[in-house]
């Protein structure tokens, strides 16, 4: 029986269906607290459909908003006609690198840029990418010929814009998610409580974040020279001032703070991702280039059947190839975990390694559970190649019981694949994110316990950040609804900020028999708790360069 089969209605809805309520889940259900295909409780979905189905006011998506025909448009000196542009991916030399792929640096530093004059502030983005001011250039996506040995990001947010001068009728056509930020939208995304903007470190719960560079190195060294070079280019144009930084790095093994391995998995973009970072990924389609840049089909289906597109910031020269980033900060209580782990295998007497990777869904080694299930190390081993390749319903057998990855597991939460979930059949496809986020904080040693910070720090990319990101936040991770057979209060179990129990299946039949045999870890813990956010527009080049150009309005 497939627990998920018809669950949100057996249709696939358009992009509208999916936005409307989120951040409003009141997480009733049919009593008893745990239920699969029954029918009262489809009904009580189906009838939700004023919450979940209508169109929301504030977003107009599945337009076409690429409708310049090649004229020119725009207030700025730089134009960008269609008819010189690929009608179905952008061009990489125009994007930034960033968005397609990571860079492969160890080390990194977000600096967190105030703007204080807006005509100075232009110019300083001109000279990121003119290529003869000898400072950092903002990375494109073209392929590298010879790894440099820094990179450059470039992310504004709408009190940016505001304040770099941008017209008013180019800043009222971002999408409100963006125009309203991080601080401001923090509930739909459980950033309250503990993890609250009033807890946020460097300002970024202020309206002074207006850029956030992304500055990646080889070396420390490299890292700390690009820095200095742009914090003083800033500073010595009376541009502004800088408001905060923060550091990040890899660890050599490759794992985060909690152990795991980490950057398995990305999504892959049609047409665009290079060739040898592909991995095998199971059943789940390739991503459209208009999921994650702005101008181009996306994954979704307008409401008249055809193809959408995210919308587009008037000019088409700011708004086109441009995508979007929640920058979060997100501190990990590691000795914490380390301690749930160890009480909980006491209780339970199930090993501590085997519980941390039900929670997760892969072993700390990054082996999936769904290709190795009973231990770590399968022999022979995996391939790297195949590390992603997996299904949860279409697989034989298939896990649709979680009995070999939990349901409710952050990694089948945060990526469900094929399964039936919140937001209709297939739409486990409908809202990736491409992660470009490091460790920061220094390793934890277990043997001598400290209180140091430490976390993972970066940007979380996107097409549309309410649709995606928003999304994944409120009804996957913190959403009671995510799908049948868990328990009315589950959420996610590393992320989430709602303490509850997470059940392990055992039995098949979990699902479909409530009574199912399971191990259930009760009283789980505050994990990770945000310490800062911000919405960030990633413009294109182009874009960059209008910005640059632009007389400005008197602020």
């Amino acid at each position: 029986m497939h627990c998920g089969s018809g669950f949100w209605g057996g249709q696939r809805p358009s992009l509208a269906h999916y936005v409307t309520g989120m951040g409003s889940m009141d997480g009733a259900t049919a009593a008893g607290g745990r239920s699969c295909c029954l029918s009262s409780r489809l009904s009580t979905l189906v009838g939700k459909s004023e919450r979940y189905g209508a169109m929301s006011p504030s977003v107009d998506f599945g337009v076409d908003l690429r409708h310049t025909g090649g004229q020119n448009v725009d207030s700025g000196e730089v134009t960008m006609k269609q008819t010189d542009r690929t009608p179905s991916q952008p061009s990489l030399d125009n994007i930034q690198g960033l968005t397609l792929r990571p860079f492969g640096m160890p080390f990194m530093r977000y600096l967190v840029l105030t703007v204080k004059n807006p005509r100075a502030g232009r110019k300083y983005l001109g000279r990121l990418i003119d290529g003869v001011s000898g400072l950092p250039q903002i990375t494109p996506a073209t392929e590298w010929r010879t790894k440099p040995l820094k990179a450059l990001a470039l992310g504004i947010t709408y009190d940016g814009l505001r304040r770099l001068g941008i017209p008013d009728d180019s800043l009222t056509s971002f999408p409100i998610a963006y125009r309203e930020g991080a601080v401001k939208r923090a509930d739909k995304v459980g950033d309250s409580g503990r993890n609250a903007p009033a807890l946020w470190a460097g300002d970024l719960n202020s309206n002074k974040v207006h850029l956030i560079l992304s500055v990646y190195g080889m070396t420390p060294e490299m890292r700390e020279k690009a820095s200095e070079e742009l914090v003083d280019a800033f500073v010595d144009c009376r541009a502004g001032t800088l408001l905060s930084q923060f550091d990040g790095h890899k660890f050599p093994d490759g794992k985060v703070h909690f152990g795991y391995t980490d950057g398995i998995s990305n999504p892959i973009i049609r047409g665009m991702t290079p060739r040898h970072q592909y991995l095998a990924d199971g059943d789940q389609p390739e991503a459209p280039p208009g999921e994650f840049y702005l101008g181009y089909q996306n994954q979704f289906a307008s409401q008249d059947g055809g193809p959408s597109k995210y919308p587009v910031p008037k000019p088409d020269s700011l708004g086109m190839d441009g995508s979007y980033a929640a920058f979060r900060i997100l501190e990990q209580d590691v000795a914490g975990f380390e301690e749930f782990l160890k009480v909980r295998a006491q209780e339970t007497g199930r090993d501590a390694e085997w519980i941390a990777a039900k929670l997760v869904g892969r072993w700390r080694n990054g082996n999936p559970l769904e290709l190795t299930p009973n231990t770590p190390d399968r022999q022979p081993p995996i391939p790297a190649k195949e590390l992603n390749n997996y299904s949860y319903v279409e697989t034989r057998p298939n896990d649709i019981n979680g009995t070999r990855c939990p349901i409710g597991a952050h990694m089948r939460r945060a990526n469900p694949r094929d399964e039936t979930v919140r937001g209709g059949d297939g739409s486990g496809s409908d809202h990736r994110i491409m992660r470009r986020a490091q460790p920061y904080g220094p390793l934890y040693n277990p043997d001598k316990p400290d209180k140091e910070k430490r976390g993972l720090i970066g940007n979380f990319i996107v097409g549309d950040l309410q649709a995606q990101f928003e999304f994944v936040m409120s009804q996957w991770v913190n959403g009671s609804d995510f799908t049948a057979c868990l328990a009315t209060d589950a959420r996610d179990p590393i992320l989430s900020n709602h303490v509850s129990e997470f059940a392990i299946p055992i039995s098949d039949d979990n699902c479909s028999n409530p009574g199912g045999e399971s191990v259930s870890l009760k009283k789980k813990p505050q994990f990770v708790f945000t310490r800062g956010g911000a919405y960030c527009f990633l413009p294109s080049l182009t874009a960059v360069r209008w910005i640059a150009n632009l007389t400005g309005r008197k602020l």
